[in-house]
């Protein structure tokens, strides 16, 4: 998995969107799955999609990428 962007909405806008490139999703609960794990941060929204291996998320402070990753990874490796 590796970051393929970052950027903010907005300049005054404190919500970021990053998209985040994934393999190894297998099936379409994998990607349910990992929507699902980011959904519970607060102020979290994803959408995956297996056919482009992709995540988009937007999130809002204090989260960061940083935490977004082994999140993801740990639902991959299973």
């Amino acid at each position: 998995m590796t970051q393929t962007t970052d950027r903010p909405q907005h300049d005054h806008d404190e919500v970021r969107e990053v998209d985040l490139a994934i393999t190894g999703m297998t099936c379409a609960s994998c990607s349910a799955r990992i929507e699902k794990k980011l959904g519970k941060l607060d102020g979290v929204y994803a959408v995956v999609n297996r056919a482009t291996e992709k995540a988009t998320v937007r999130y809002a402070e204090p989260v960061t990428v940083e935490e977004l990753i082994p999140l993801v990874r740990g639902v991959v490796r299973g």
